[in-house]
């Protein structure tokens, strides 16, 4: 039995899920304190000054369980998803991107639509994150972060407009940022598939970290078929609200796919994450 297994296991034993980012196949010290100097001394982004240090310092540990992953694997297309409904993916995959983009101490606030084409055509960026809410049924994140759906994902693979148009700048951070789109019709086909695996293999030789926001996993059969696009996923569990045999039984469709779950986070929104964020993010 794994560590993922015998946290959910003792959880479910006594009735409650931590709301603390568990140890993954590679922790890091658990009992170190939250690192909040680290945090001062780069630019943080406005969106996340309510967060408390504890959050914080559940946040720094499951960067740095990212980056471990990452120096031993080629590890840079991560997906984020839950087994069902109602897990706060949305708002945990904002924050963690927000927050990996101000530790990579990179401004992308010159950035322009000639960079990113320059970008994409083989010219060498700096390091960076990029979020893409790959969330074709439920998409929130643009409206977390104030901005329209359209001109994002959906209209990039229904050739629309060039991949690099679809991507913006979120205010006052480094973090770029794609959103779904606008389609209320559309069906993510093979063709588009075979597209979007391409720019995800381009983006991976010119920007460190690109993360998906991905649908339900036992919902959606988009969830499976876009995990399969990641180098590795992470499974946002609902405290107290998923059932011991719903997230096993997504978990089992992972690795049924042969898709890598590098983490798994117990998200507690009542005390994980402040009121005024999932407001104001």
């Amino acid at each position: 039995m794994n560590t993922f297994q015998e946290v959910l296991l003792k959880a479910r034993d006594e009735g409650r899920i931590d709301p603390r980012i568990l140890p993954w196949d590679k922790p890091v010290n658990t009992g170190a304190k939250p690192n909040r100097s680290v945090m001062e001394n780069i630019k943080m982004p406005p969106q996340l000054l309510a967060l408390t240090d504890d959050v914080i310092g559940d946040f720094q540990k499951t960067i740095e369980n990212i980056r471990l992953e990452a120096e031993t694997r080629s590890l840079q297309v991560i997906g984020i998803t839950g087994a069902v409904p109602g897990q706060g993916v949305s708002t945990f995959a904002a924050v963690l991107a927000l927050m990996m983009s101000a530790i990579e101490q990179t401004s992308f606030g010159q950035i322009s639509q000639q960079d990113m084409q320059a970008m994409m055509a083989g010219a060498t960026p700096k390091p960076g994150v990029l979020l893409i809410d790959a969330h074709l049924r439920g998409a929130s994140l643009h409206k977390k972060f104030g901005m329209a759906a359209r001109g994002g994902l959906i209209e990039v693979l229904e050739k629309e407009i060039p991949f690099n148009h679809g991507i913006r700048r979120i205010s006052h951070s480094g973090l770029l940022f794609m959103s779904t789109g606008e389609n209320n019709h559309f069906n993510l086909t093979p063709k588009h598939l075979e597209k979007l695996k391409y720019y995800l293999g381009v983006l991976k030789t010119k920007i460190e970290f690109v993360l998906l926001d991905i649908p339900p996993l036992l919902q959606y059969a988009e969830g499976i078929t876009l995990s399969k696009l990641c180098d590795g996923m992470i499974l946002v569990v609902g405290a107290g609200e998923t059932r011991w045999e719903v997230v096993q039984e997504a978990k089992r469709v992972l690795e049924k796919a042969n898709v890598k779950l590098i983490g798994a986070v117990l998200n507690r929104r009542k005390f994980y994450i402040s009121n005024w964020v999932y407001k104001n993010i």
